[in-house]
């Protein structure tokens, strides 16, 4: 299914990654969330609102049956391409017309705040209590849930991510040839890149090799991940107001740093612009940023063009206020139900969520059926590719699951000793990363005008990270946006929302 065809489908629905998307079919339920789910021995019937990314996978076969059956569950899935999703879940907020379940990517919104406030989604903080009923759930980081609180209550049931999940690769092979340490800081890392960029280190005779890159679109991953290592991460406070992370001393430096290695040509000449991450798979990059579960598949990519290639991680570089390595929300997206939801049915809802965060649903989800999508040699799965290919169940997010600080580091078919460095490099990471200090928080004019007051900030920073610009018109740029009256509005409801949750910090 391609551009914004809506699809609803009564299909078994599976928690882990998120929620269920379908196509064609029909439903078992209207969808409006007023199913009471009385059958005592049946299934529960469930509706259900999911985003969709990329193809829909078989909902009759053999995976989607399994989940069915080990949940007991009935479900009507309304699965929405990824592209509109945000329309069409603002348009169901606005008619009320919820499902049981509906997946909330953003609840810090504006648009959603506004409709929890007003009672669209029920208050699960004294039904969950302390989670003595649901002891999967209870697994989930105490972080996490305080995290996707909106106003200091649960509105929905985290979707766990791992905390910490960047990272930078390097090329362990272009160290060895240039006689060269694995880097530690970030005055190190500069020379590292200043010599994959100089010293032809994949030895073709030509200067196109590229230092430090990311992966995805815009290489926005580039940013947060050195730019924590200068403090820009730290709440910072003037008078009342709590300055935006872009706005501190430690993002200017920063950008100091990045305009450096743009001028060794460290960064690619076209960063700001890039969509794709060819560059990085051609081989040409030193030292690439991503997320920790893409180094297998990225190594493997690599070698293609360059069959010599070792990549390995790079620990987490000390910078001069800090580390480069940041904590996120650890989730993505909440499971938020209707509050047109029965009240008897609601704990059923409850009970389906904690049976989709267990070990058993979570290992279906991730690896299918044993014998259809994986089998087994020494204990070590073996992943059918091209069963995957044909049933990409994974394209429909499923929800919540469990915490596994370690999901986006273990790749199943990376070899076992690569998987183990992996895991270490993550403990590493998590002992010195920086909590990103917005997380959790809601500004209501920040949801409304953000887009609006800052829509000139990435050309400023792009212009001085490029040299078109020096690092004082960055500085002219913050200070105009500082004396701005809505931006102080945004500075002052950020501050007032930090001191409530951090009531023992500024």
């Amino acid at each position: 299914m391609k551009g914004k065809k809506l699809v609803k489908m009564a299909v078994p629905l599976m928690l882990t990654f998120g929620l269920i998307a379908g196509c064609g079919g029909g439903g078992s339920s209207s969808g409006t969330g007023t199913d009471s789910g009385k059958e005592a021995d049946g299934p529960t019937p469930i509706s259900f609102t999911t985003i969709l990314y990329g193809e829909p996978p078989d909902f009759n076969g053999p995976f989607f049956k399994e989940v069915e059956k080990r949940t007991n569950t009935k479900l009507d899935i309304k699965a929405i391409p990824a592209s509109s999703y945000n329309d069409k879940f603002n348009l169901a907020l606005s008619s009320n017309e919820l499902t049981d379940i509906t997946l909330i990517e953003d609840p810090t919104g504006a648009t959603t705040v506004n409709a929890i406030r007003q009672g669209a989604f029920v208050d699960l903080t004294p039904l969950l209590g302390d989670f003595e009923k649901y002891p999967n759930l209870a697994k989930i980081p105490k972080d996490i849930w305080e995290n996707s609180k909106v106003d200091g209550k649960i509105y929905g049931v985290p979707r766990p991510r791992s905390i910490a999940d960047h990272t930078i690769y390097i090329r362990k092979d272009w160290l060895d040839k240039l006689n060269l340490k694995m880097p530690t800081t970030t005055d190190e890392f500069y020379d590292v890149m200043k010599a994959f960029v100089e010293q032809d280190p994949d030895g073709n005779g030509k200067a196109d090799t590229i230092g430090y890159a990311g992966l995805g679109p815009g290489m926005s991953i580039v940013g947060p991940q050195l730019s924590v290592a200068f403090g820009a991460y730290k709440p910072t406070f003037e008078g009342d107001n709590m300055l935006l992370t872009w706005m501190t001393k430690g993002y200017r430096d920063y950008l100091e740093y990045a305009h450096k290695m743009y001028a060794i040509k460290a960064l690619p000449q076209e960063y700001s612009v890039l969509k794709e991450d060819k560059l990085s798979t051609a081989g040409k990059v030193g030292a690439p940023a991503s997320n920790f579960l893409n180094l297998w598949k990225y190594l493997e990519d690599t070698k293609k063009a360059d069959p010599k290639a070792e990549l390995v991680n790079v620990p987490p570089l000390k910078g001069p206020d800090g580390y480069a390595s940041i904590k996120f929300s650890g989730y993505y997206g909440i499971l938020g139900i209707s509050a047109k939801t029965p009240k008897d049915k609601i704990e059923k809802l409850l009970q389906y969520l904690d049976q989709a965060a267990s070990p058993e649903i979570v290992d279906l989800s991730v690896n299918g059926i044993e014998g259809i999508h994986y089998t087994k040699e020494n204990g070590k799965v073996k992943v059918n590719e091209e069963a995957k290919k044909k049933d990409p169940w994974s394209n429909a997010i499923i929800v919540a699951g469990i915490f596994d600080k370690y999901i986006k580091a273990v790749n199943l078919s990376a070899p076992d000793e690569v998987n183990e460095q992996q895991k270490k490099m993550v403990d590493d990471y998590m002992a010195v990363a920086t909590p990103d200090p917005f997380l959790g928080l809601v500004s209501d004019t920040n949801s409304k005008r953000a887009a609006d007051l800052f829509k000139d900030r990435e050309t400023v920073m792009t212009k001085v990270v490029t040299g078109q610009s020096p690092i004082e018109e960055w500085e002219a740029y913050v200070n105009k946006m500082k004396a701005d009256p809505d931006v102080q509005k945004i500075m002052k409801e950020f501050a007032d929302q930090y001191k409530l949750k951090y009531p023992d910090k500024k």
